[in-house]
């Protein structure tokens, strides 16, 4: 039994209809498909890894889905772990849910954290018009000249400490549009600072958007700012053809939980862990 890149052999030959987007995924790096395989042949087990820009780490791994045999599961961690080692990624994530306990037993037993966050998502395509919206300061989409200028301004407000994703990785993924920044200005200061990306989970060709931050200047909390921002990602989600938009909270934030409600996110069973490669 080994576990192989999934086009390997002729494994996945099978989802090469999946159109040009699937392929230059695969031919760029960003997408990680891995197959299970027993005696040479007989694919037993499948897991989808992307290979990721975050703006704090820098380049990530993260797995997506596994499905199949359990034996899988810790085969598949530890070839993903080696391939990200390789391609110098600095940390590595595991999304998951209690229907993959395989998965979830693999990731602690591989010295992975369990991230003590809800996730928590709001579908897009249906409801394009149901966002209500609240006029506060204005929203500009940052470029990454903008992004390198502010940058060290925007550690002490986003409070994560320093940076080590480098210069030509954020300029890259924001060419992209894999990373997208977006700050909200009054008299010309940066009270309120949001990001996202964008990913695909590439076997079912879902296309959704997953906010990483929503920081508000102290000065200018309950005014409305985390609304806006929130309602503008929401917005370019759907126009950029989005099934659902994800973010992650702490469930003593009462306050931001109470925002993410109020805007429509709902609660999911994602179990989230994380392991420092570098």
């Amino acid at each position: 039994m080994q576990v192989i890149p999934f086009f390997e052999g002729g494994a996945g030959r099978a989802i090469w209809h999946q159109g040009h987007a699937f392929v230059e995924a695969l031919d760029g790096g960003s997408y990680w498909p891995f197959a299970f395989v027993r005696n040479g042949t007989e694919v037993c087990g499948y897991g989808e890894v992307e290979h990721l820009f975050h703006p704090t780490r820098g380049m990530t791994a993260r797995v997506n889905t596994m499905f199949g045999d359990p034996a899988f599961a810790g085969l598949f961690l530890d070839t993903v772990e080696e391939r990200a080692r390789s391609q110098a990624c600095r940390a590595m994530y595991v999304s998951s849910n209690p229907g993959m306990p395989e998965l979830n037993q693999a990731a602690m037993a591989r010295g992975f954290d369990c991230v003590q966050e809800i996730v928590l998502r709001r579908f897009v395509v249906s409801q394009p018009s149901s966002l209500p919206w609240l006029s506060v300061g204005l929203i500009r989409p940052m470029t990454s000249r903008q992004y390198a200028r502010h940058r060290n301004g925007l550690i002490s407000m986003v409070s994560h400490g320093s940076y080590s994703a480098s210069k030509s990785e954020v300029d890259e993924a924001m060419r992209r549009g894999a990373y997208r920044p977006i700050v909200l200005v009054e008299n010309r200061r940066i009270v309120g600072y949001a990001e996202c990306d964008l990913h695909h989970v590439r076997l079912s060709q879902a296309r959704f958007m997953r906010l990483e931050r929503i920081v508000i200047a102290p000065t200018h909390r309950g005014q409305g700012i985390g609304f806006s921002l929130v309602s503008s990602l929401v917005r370019d989600a759907h126009n950029l053809g989005c099934e659902y938009v994800e973010l992650q909270a702490f469930e003593e934030n009462t306050a931001a939980m109470r925002l993410y409600q109020r805007l429509g996110f709902f609660r999911t069973s994602t179990m989230l862990f994380a392991k420092t490669l570098s």
